[in-house]
């Protein structure tokens, strides 16, 4: 590896800086080494400077190699980011979707047992109203006693509706029930592997910072 015209602090002038590596996998580091040449002529400097020279290229090597790890590191964290906040909209919707899906439970069971309310009162004022007719023989309360069994037969018809829309609507709740879980499971799945990778950068940034 070379880089030609580097300034270096204490050497005066500008220097080509010839380079090589070597990795040692077991140790799990790199060694480097390298010459300083002016005008295509090895240039000597004495020790102290070039102890300061070396301690300058390492920390600025080191902070590089760990700057790009960071870097990596951070673009995967954003991608988690987002994918957490997916996670959380679909929690959000699940959730969203049971509440609904109970509340029109709720007012369909209000619904139906008003209905049987008002059916029990219709069939005790027909009960009445027979009694009256049988004993008056009036037209006016057969007439009476006709629109009572009408509305009667209306809200048994409402009634039945509305014990079918109780019946699937409680599928629809259950349903939505069991899909719950599986929402707050992938959401703290995803949560878990945000915080995973947070640590990560967390520990490189830290690292990065100690270079020095």
């Amino acid at each position: 590896m070379t880089a030609n015209t580097v300034t270096l602090p204490n050497i005066t002038g500008p220097v080509d800086l010839v380079a090589t590596t070597k990795e040692d996998k077991k140790g799990g580091f790199t060694t480097l080494a390298f010459g300083m040449m002016q005008n295509g002529v090895p240039l000597a400097v004495d020790q102290s400077t070039q102890q300061n020279v070396v301690r300058d290229l390492g920390v600025k090597l080191n902070k590089a190699v760990v700057q790009k790890q960071l870097d990596i590191w951070q673009g995967k964290l954003e991608k988690a980011g987002k994918q957490q906040a997916g996670a959380e909209a679909d929690k959000d919707k699940a959730n969203a979707k049971v509440s609904k899906a109970n509340a029109e439970l709720e007012k369909t069971v209000a619904k139906r047992s008003s209905l049987q309310r008002e059916i029990a009162n219709n069939q005790a004022d027909i009960a009445r109203q027979d009694v009256r007719w049988q004993t008056s023989q009036n037209p006016k309360d057969l007439k009476k006693l006709t629109k009572l069994r009408e509305q009667l037969a209306k809200n048994e018809k409402k009634l039945a509706d509305t014990m079918a829309d109780e019946t699937k609507q409680t599928k629809t709740a259950n349903k939505r029930q069991d899909e719950l879980p599986g929402a707050m499971k992938d959401h703290d799945k995803v949560a878990e592997g945000k915080a995973e990778v947070q640590r990560t950068v967390d520990a490189l940034r830290a690292k990065l910072d100690n270079i020095r």
